[in-house]
């Protein structure tokens, strides 16, 4: 233990200088993967004292431990640096998640001791896990709903990315058929109001679209439609 430990001492000077110019967590870490240093605890209740000398495994959720594993002995074995996004749960009971870059640190072109530096990404993961419980939410609707939920992208292609399946008992034509041809949806408009029909959704109108469809088997069915806009950051209409 001896041995290795004197030249990670030694070759503090190198990550003194991360230490004090980055604003992320910095933590340097030994072949036993314990903790030798840290520049500052991120978040959830440690202390600097509590976190050097303990296995960098305390500070990773289980789902996580396999991934620093895998991403420590990499570094150790090829002396290039890796990179992986970890989950932490701190003592406060508070979940955290941390984009990490471990990098060798060389004596005598040996890896004695790895840097992590972790940057802080809970903010843009928890967005995630959010958008993705939303639009979850809108499938289980759209899938059982009764009306027909669409959306149409309009730029750079027109194509139909999205219809409810109870678009086959109302038109007769399954959703498949849709993105197979994405102007179906107004082809099935009877021709007298096919051209109003079109102008007022392309001017994506306040007013819902009353008009005939044609179905697949020929009988004409009135209908009522309620488009929305959707832009782009630069405030163009992407979709409806």
């Amino acid at each position: 233990a001896k041995k290795t430990a004197q030249p990670i001492k030694q070759d503090k000077k190198k990550w003194d200088s991360v230490f004090k110019h980055s604003g992320n967590t910095v933590i340097v870490i030994d072949k036993a993967f314990k903790v030798v240093d840290i520049n500052k605890v991120a978040r959830g209740g440690w202390t600097k004292k509590e976190v050097i000398g303990k296995s960098v495994y305390t500070f990773g959720s289980e789902e996580s431990r396999p991934v620093i594993k895998k991403s420590l002995t990499a570094v150790f074995k090829t002396a290039k640096s890796q990179q992986y996004i970890i989950s932490s749960l701190a003592p406060d009971g508070t979940s955290a998640y941390f984009s990490c870059k471990a990098s060798p640190l060389l004596e005598d072109k040996k890896v004695m001791a790895v840097i992590v530096e972790a940057t802080d990404i809970t903010k843009e993961i928890v967005a995630q896990n959010k958008l993705k419980q939303n639009e979850e939410k809108f499938r289980m609707l759209a899938q059982n709903a009764a009306d027909i939920l669409y959306r149409y992208k309009l730029s750079p292609t027109y194509e139909c990315e999205y219809v409810s399946p109870s678009v086959k008992e109302i038109t007769g034509y399954s959703p498949e058929d849709y993105y197979h041809d994405p102007y179906l949806g107004t082809k099935i408009i009877h021709p007298d109001d096919r051209e109003n029909a079109i102008k007022l959704q392309r001017n994506i109108s306040k007013k819902p679209v009353i008009a005939r469809w044609i179905r697949k088997d020929g009988k004409t069915i009135w209908t009522e439609t309620s488009s929305k806009p959707i832009y782009d950051k630069k405030g163009k209409i992407i979709a409806i």
